[in-house]
């Protein structure tokens, strides 16, 4: 149920637990709501508000009956056939957990030329989808004519089409079922997103204003707005989203009597269809624009209520037709209002027809609908402002509706980040021997080399003189990134699980930030003289004044570190300046119960880029700095029974 804000809400940044505002109610910002949710305990993000325009007169590219969904890219593209798998894999507790169906498991088939159908079936393996090959697929499915050459085709029969609106509806019932006192769905459409400027004295924050003339200050804002989102975020982001247009898309009906969709309904999988051969070498841009111009999709019968009750089968595709760069929510909603290009929606239609010779139609003239994509790159963009607290999500390709469950896990990650997840599982391994083969290893599984992730660092870590922290298997330390304005402070505890990875611990809770780490220490040191106040203090003269007599530093390094990133992974690439280096696998979990799994997770990706274990009692930068440096730690390690001798 939807509930309106106040007229205004005061920023929570001044507090321990923060807000967030995401702008579209969409299949990825219900999805990603979901996420961050799951991903935060109300200590951390104490409310989610998700703008949902729909109510309001906006419209978005996903208010339609019917959305395709298939492990196989047909760009080949390995990143988009994980997130598809990865979804499809979610959607049954999606729906048992909600209460809320939406997913209809028809089969899928990607049909054209081989060498389209390799390609395709290439990246659903890299997402560990083996699929069928068929050398002919009129053996199999004798409704369809396709055009010579064209004839081979990809069947997937895990895969099928999705109810959209139905889908948002169980994400966000499900985050309400869980977290109901956290998530409030707000009927508005979005005026204006500006962040506070927090140099006065202030905490900082952002302003949305909403269409109902109410304003949310909010600490961070999530834009997930489809073809909307840069006109909303473009001024914040600092040209991360230049060459990012809106696409025109039109689409066709084709009408058939109910009698033969309920036949269809039997036999008719979603289709990914090249017709042409050598199809796109003509075309300018990259591979997503040559695929576009020389395919189309078509998806089994669904019932229109909004035209008459009548059953239609839906055809989209064609070249892109961009808007401009600068293109109002205005422009966009004439666009959709519009119905689409008679031109090419006659071009659909009989391409339509032409494959599927096996079936008969109503009529001979067909519906049209208008519709909008975001393209400009090969990969969807999530992207942020310079503080962080502004992030947009564009570039989707067309393509993000059917697996918008990933995308809001990947968008979660990126905008709630390492702080907010309390437990972190990492194995330790030898470090890659040729960089670039293993750029090319975590390119071919889906994954890449995140460019704003390749830092420098400093850790120095500390303790109190009896080294008791260190005899509690507990690190606290500071880490300055390289061209950040200051340190940060960072404590790592032990989780009841006893195992270990160059020596060090394999599976830790992270407490990140001064005044969390402050009330951390003062519970673990029990210190009468120090509450965590008195340890607040204290961090921040270290801080200010590089001294301390309560704390003293027992090693200090600096590391260049390299991340790419793999399914729900990432893969560290570090150095360190005393002549060490070595490869860390870590996964982020909310509980212990999500531990075995993640050990899993990262044995089945070390396995998968070919990585070789450290011994378990040595090899991790921390542990080798100490043996070389301070030994006088390591016999307090062997003398608590952390290592052995």
């Amino acid at each position: 149920a939807a509930t309106s804000p106040p007229s205004r809400l005061g920023s929570s940044s001044s507090s321990k637990a923060q807000s967030i505002a995401i702008v579209g109610a969409g299949p990825i910002g219900s999805a990603a709501a979901r996420h961050i949710l799951e991903r935060t305990s109300a200590d951390a993000l104490a409310q989610v508000y998700v703008i949902d325009g729909t109510q309001a007169g906006t419209r978005g590219s996903h208010h339609d009956l019917a959305r395709l969904i298939r492990a196989a890219d047909a760009e080949g593209d390995a990143k988009w056939s994980v997130r598809n798998a990865a979804s499809l894999a979610a959607f049954a507790e999606i729906e048992r957990e909600s209460g809320c169906n939406f997913f209809h498991k028809s089969g899928a088939l990607v049909v054209g030329p081989r060498t389209f159908i390799e390609r395709a079936a290439k990246a659903a393996q890299t997402a560990g989808c083996e699929l069928e090959l068929l050398d002919d697929v009129r053996e199999r499915f004798a409704f369809l004519t396709p055009a010579t050459g064209c004839d081979a085709a990809l069947y997937d029969d895990s895969a099928g089409w999705l109810e959209p609106n139905a889908m948002i509806e169980a994400q966000l019932e499900y985050a309400r079922r869980r977290h109901s006192d956290r998530i409030h769905v707000v009927p508005a459409a979005v005026q204006s997103i500006e962040v506070l400027d927090s140099t006065g004295g202030g905490s900082g924050g952002v302003f949305v204003e909403l269409s109902t003339g109410a304003m949310l200050v909010v600490d961070k804002c999530l834009v997930t707005a489809g073809a909307h989102t840069r006109a909303l975020a473009d001024g914040m982001v600092e040209g991360k989203l230049d060459g990012v247009s809106v696409s025109r898309r039109t689409v066709a009906l084709l009408e058939i009597s109910e009698s033969t969709a309920h036949e269809l309904e039997k036999v008719m999988p979603t289709l990914k269809y090249r017709f042409e051969e050598g199809g796109g070498a003509s075309v300018s841009g990259n591979e997503q624009s040559k695929t576009e111009a020389t395919s189309v999709y078509l998806l089994p019968p669904v019932r229109y209520d909004n035209l008459g009750g009548r059953y239609f089968i839906k055809i989209g595709g064609g070249p892109n037709d961009l808007m401009p760069e600068n293109v109002s929510s205005e422009e966009i909603a004439e666009w959709l209002a519009s119905g689409g290009d008679a031109e090419m929606a006659s071009k659909l239609a009989d391409i339509g027809r032409n494959l599927l010779g096996g079936v008969t139609f109503a009529n001979e003239g067909h519906e049209t609908m208008a519709c909008v994509t975001t393209v400009g790159s090969d990969d969807m963009r999530i992207v942020s402002s310079p503080c962080k607290r502004v992030t947009a999500v564009s570039c989707c390709l067309g393509k993000a509706a059917g697996p918008a469950d990933a995308i809001g896990a990947e968008i979660a990650k990126h905008v709630v980040g390492i702080s907010d997840r309390c437990i972190e599982v990492e194995r330790k391994f030898a470090p890659p021997s040729d960089l670039q083969t293993m750029r090319e290893s975590v390119s071919r599984l889906g994954g890449g080399l995140d460019s704003e992730k390749v830092t420098r660092f400093v850790d120095e870590y500390y303790d109190v003189p009896s080294l008791a922290l260190v005899a509690s298997d507990c690190w606290l330390r500071t880490r300055k990134v390289e061209g950040a304005a200051s340190s940060s402070w960072e404590l790592k505890l032990p989780v009841d699980v006893e195992s270990r990875s160059g020596g060090e611990r394999e599976v830790f809770r992270e407490v990140v930030g001064l005044e969390h780490v402050a009330s951390e220490l003062a519970q673990i040191l029990h210190e009468p003289s120090l509450s965590a106040d008195a340890w607040k203090g204290v961090l921040e003269r270290i801080e200010s004044e590089n001294s301390s007599t309560t704390l003293a530093s027992i090693a200090k390094f600096a590391t260049e570190r390299i991340t790419f990133t793999l399914d729900d992974c990432s893969i560290d690439v570090d150095s360190a300046d005393f002549g060490h280096a070595v490869m860390e696998v870590e996964k982020l979990v909310a509980s212990p119960d999500e531990i075995p799994g993640a050990k899993d997770e990262i044995a089945r990706i070390a396995s998968s880029i070919g990585a070789t274990p450290l011994p378990t009692q040595n090899g991790g930068k921390l542990l080798v700095y100490l043996r070389k440096y301070r030994q006088d730690v390591i016999d307090v390690l062997i003398r608590s029974g952390i290592l052995k001798e």
